[in-house]
């Protein structure tokens, strides 16, 4: 039987919310696994370790022990799929995100309760998911299991071709430049057997100071890195009683790296611009952003269509100017390869999202999805008092559409019908966005990109803050949806048509603005959650049983 080993694990802090963590391991096959080229998924197991979390009190006295041990969760996430390739030992790294929050349990009352003493005794605040982690302790322990892929799989390797991979002479091209005309001009140099751009470092304060590149060498051959770009500094060193400090000056910061996996490259720069860079952002090709570097203001901009393999511009004390060298002579980009999607079977399955979703006057919630007429939910929001704040049916057993928000305490709510002809089935995908304004008395629907029916006046029922988002069943987990559905992207603006239009058919990266909740719904692993993509943690569970099946042609990963 496969076994597997964890070599080195490096956390960082992402975000305020998020953890990125870097898993070298080691998998080794049996020679039966060998000879008939078995299929994995690895899946880590991550639970916060003892360190990283907080103590506030007494941990010696057993009735008021705050050591905060028992709060801890286990979160599993799926990694790429593994392959022997006719090797018994395999050595892969992976880089996963994990939300802190998920890492720790909601308190029972009893919990509560015992928070409540410790406040009162020891003068320490309540705890909560959000200061439940110690950073100057952080760590977490993990594991990695094999599960066994029984779909199709792919074979992955450190030096596997890369999508922006050059192949014979290097050709590129500049995009135009933000910023100023001061400091000195500078160009990146490539090295001779670039592969890709394997990671930018950037020094920042209230703007970007300092940047240095890295990249990975064709065959194997490690990494080569830049010189760093701007001088930094501008410091003064004061000296007394015979003693030197060093005073920071204006250009001084904090190092940030961004690094991308394999296949993986920055299609867009974004962030504000004036006489220096002010802020900095990178987009990948796989939806991905950086946090943001630099805090002040200017211009806004945004570079895109890249394919990310150097820098030009001008730089000082700090970064002055920025332009983005692209690789136009690359590895043929990879056949389009269309979605996946989860399958509803009608009887048990639902996801579930507990977690708060902050909705109330606007919202949109939009997603792919075939199933027959049933009475059945496709989504469902509520809030703490478990009313319904936005839900539909598509279509309901009659045929007919409803979409309803704003339910009062008389379970009163603002309702929208309409027929649909001829009635969808199994058969048929298509794209639905409904968009909830209260304060416009407005909900609309749009379908495949149209907008299919509309009320716009006269709903005013405000909805009411939600903690929890239910797809393909209603509040309750029941009235279960039959058919499949994917990209589901939930905001908390009223989206336009063109909006709806442009992003439809395409993934959309973290961060975009509005964007509170996305799920794929493309793959599923036993006891793994169904992650939420933009970045605010809204994790789900699902339940009952489902399987893979293609998703809509028109939706491109």
């Amino acid at each position: 039987m496969s076994k597997v080993m964890v070599s080195s694990c490096t956390m960082r802090e992402a975000d305020p919310r998020l953890i990125n963590i870097e898993v070298a391991y080691d998998a080794a096959f049996t020679e039966t696994e060998v000879r008939l080229d078995l299929g994995f998924i690895p899946v880590v197991y991550v639970t916060p370790a003892t360190e990283f979390t907080k103590p506030t009190a007494w941990s010696n006295i057993p009735k008021l022990d705050n050591s905060k041990f028992d709060y801890r969760k286990e979160v599993a996430v799926p990694l790429r799929s593994l392959r022997p390739a006719g090797q018994g030992k395999v050595s892969r790294t992976d880089t996963i995100q994990v939300a802190k929050d998920s890492l720790f349990a909601d308190l029972t009352q009893a919990q509560q309760d015992r928070e409540a003493q410790c406040a009162q005794l020891f003068n320490e605040p309540l705890w909560t998911k959000a200061n439940a982690w110690d950073r100057g302790k952080a760590a977490v322990d993990l594991r990695i299991e094999l599960t066994p892929d029984f779909g199709a799989s792919q074979s992955a390797t450190l030096n596997q071709p890369f999508a922006n991979r050059p192949t014979g002479t290097l050709v590129t091209s500049r995009s135009t430049s933000v910023g100023g005309t001061g400091g000195n001009e500078f160009v990146t140099v490539l090295p001779a057997d670039v592969v890709q751009l394997s990671s930018i470092s950037v020094q920042s304060n209230s703007q970007v100071n300092q940047l240095k590149l890295t990249w990975k060498l064709r065959g194997g051959l490690g990494t080569s890195s830049s010189a760093t770009i701007g001088q930094g500094g501008g410091g003064t060193w004061v000296s007394a009683f015979g003693m030197s400090a060093y005073q920071p000056g204006p250009y001084d910061g904090t190092w940030a790296e961004f690094t991308l996996a394999d296949g993986e490259y920055i299609c867009e720069l974004r962030g504000q611009a004036g006489t220096t860079l002010n802020r900095l952002q990178f987009v990948t090709n796989t939806g991905r952003t950086s946090p943001v570097y630099g805090t002040s203001t200017g211009t806004p901009f945004a570079l895109t269509k890249l394919n990310l393999i150097g820098l030009f511009g001008r730089a000082g004390l700090g970064m002055e100017q920025l332009g983005a060298i692209s690789v136009v002579s690359a590895a043929p980009a990879p056949a389009p390869v269309s979605a996946m999607a989860l399958e509803f079977n009608g009887g048990d399955t639902y996801v579930e999202v507990n977690a708060p979703l902050p909705i109330t006057t606007q919202a949109t919630i939009e997603m792919w999805m075939r199933g027959q007429p049933k009475e059945a939910f496709l989504f469902y929001f509520t809030d703490d008092a478990h009313r319904r704040q936005f839900s539909a049916h598509v279509p309901y057993s009659d045929g007919n559409v409803y979409c309803d928000s704003g339910a009062d305490a008389y379970n009163n709510y603002d309702r929208v019908i309409k027929s649909v002809n001829p009635m969808d089935d199994k058969s048929t995908w298509n794209h639905w966005a409904f968009v909830r304004d209260s304060a416009a008395g407005r909900i609309s629907i749009y379908r495949n990109g149209q907008l299919w029916h509309e009320q716009a006046g006269g709903l005013t029922r405000q909805m009411a803050p939600c903690n929890r988002l239910v797809i393909g069943a209603d509040g309750d987990g029941k009235w279960y949806h039959a058919g499949a559905v994917c990209e589901i992207r939930v905001w908390n603006v009223a989206r336009t048509a063109a909006q709806i239009q442009e992003n439809m058919n395409r993934r959309i990266p973290s961060g975009d603005n509005g964007l509170i909740a996305s799920y794929a719904l493309d793959a599923y692993q036993a006891g793994a959650q169904i992650v939420d993509r933009s970045g605010g943690g809204r994790h789900g569970i699902l339940h009952g049983s489902t399987t893979v099946v293609p998703g809509p042609g028109a939706l491109v990963k």
